[in-house]
């Protein structure tokens, strides 16, 4: 099959955007299938050059994946001229056996409305309609009936339940089906306690990176080794520090380095995550890692039931400090259901079984 992999917001190697076309791009190439991979304009050189591979090309090509200053632009004859210009791009990449898209926004759901030239289409939400834009819901309730119309092969799914169920209830809405999560990890044996614990990830202030440093002192002054990986250079100093490993950059695979951790920490804030998963979470579960999680947030909902996770509940140093204690006063608990939880993660999680999801029966 020739297979168009959009997604208007890989631009940089940071994120899930990132992660996820490199996992799904590669497997579909495994599987013989003619891979084309579209971004942002002003992708990333180097990322586009990590993507391409045997079967697989990747070049930028969008404009927008959001409306810019929603508040200028949420009349509907505003996102519909964003969404018709999108339409426009979404042509020009040609035709395709399929057009899958693995974080499908409102704005681009509107765009498939105006492409003439109409083939099967996959797309995954990642972010519930009240998380997008003010535009989002009306763009969803003006592209799903001229999908109808126009009787399009289209197929949603959603990582979470809770992430799918809003979409479900939208007039003449669609089925989103639970699909699942392209991540998969490398599973090491746990260690006999507590040494080293990680943060991991695109580091920016709704993932906690002002705790961070101040937290590293902490844990590196009681004794335990650091890891921190910043993949867009957020955190200016620290390489030098004993104890303390900093990795800047993109990291293709991330597993490995998760997996010298102890304990994975993800100091984000609430309200962003509270209906969106975290990818570092998911990832060090994959990984048979414990995991250190704000309460009310997806992930520590999804995870906690496994009895691998320490929550907290006010964001700061004293509380993390305070929950990662009582990691490693459980750690061979906690290590143990971990690795419990990353066995049912490869039973069931993973881009192989994803990519199973998105194409047509026998492909």
């Amino acid at each position: 099959m020739r297979i168009h992999l959009f997604d208007a917001a890989l631009r940089y190697a940071t994120g899930h955007h990132a992660d996820w076309a490199l996992r799904i791009a590669a497997a579909l190439a495994r599987r013989g299938h003619e891979v084309a991979v579209w971004g942002a304009i002003g992708l990333d050189p180097a990322l586009a050059q990590a993507i391409s591979g045997p079967g697989v090309r990747c070049e930028g090509l969008f404009s927008h994946f959001a409306p810019d200053g929603v508040e200028q632009v949420s009349v509907p004859d505003g996102l519909l001229a964003l969404a018709a210009t999108a339409g426009r791009e979404i042509e020009t990449a040609g035709p395709a056996d399929l057009r899958l898209f693995p974080s499908l926004s409102a704005l681009h759901l509107a765009a498939l409305a105006t492409v003439e030239r109409q083939s099967p289409v996959s797309g995954m939400v990642h972010l519930t309609l009240a998380q997008e834009h003010a535009g989002a819901t009306a763009l969803w309730e003006w592209a799903l009936p001229r999908l109808r119309e126009r009787h399009a092969a289209l197929k949603l799914g959603a990582i979470d339940p809770a992430i799918g169920e809003p979409f479900r209830t939208l007039p003449l809405a669609w089925p989103v089906e639970d699909w699942p999560q392209p991540i998969d990890g490398v599973v090491l044996p746990a260690s006999d306690r507590l040494r080293t614990i990680g943060f991991f990830g695109h580091q920016r202030p709704e993932r906690g990176v002002t705790l961070i440093p101040a937290l590293t002192d902490r844990l590196l002054r009681a004794g335990y080794r650091v890891i921190v990986h910043d993949s867009r250079g957020a955190i200016r100093s620290g390489s030098s520090i004993p104890g303390l490993k900093l990795i800047r950059g993109f990291v293709r695979d991330l597993a490995p380095v998760l997996g010298e951790c102890d304990l994975v920490v993800c100091p984000m804030d609430v309200e962003p995550y509270r209906l969106r998963t975290s990818g570092i979470a998911s990832l060090a579960t994959a990984c048979g890692r414990p995991l250190v999680l704000p309460e009310g947030t997806l992930s520590a909902h999804r995870f906690l039931p496994a009895g691998a996770v320490g929550c907290y509940a006010e964001p700061s140093v004293d509380a993390l400090m305070a929950t990662i204690e009582d990691m490693a006063a459980h750690h061979a608990q906690r290590s143990a259901a971990a690795l419990r939880a990353a066995a049912d993660w490869a039973q069931t999680q993973g881009v192989e079984r994803f990519v199973d999801a998105v194409l047509p029966p026998g492909h």
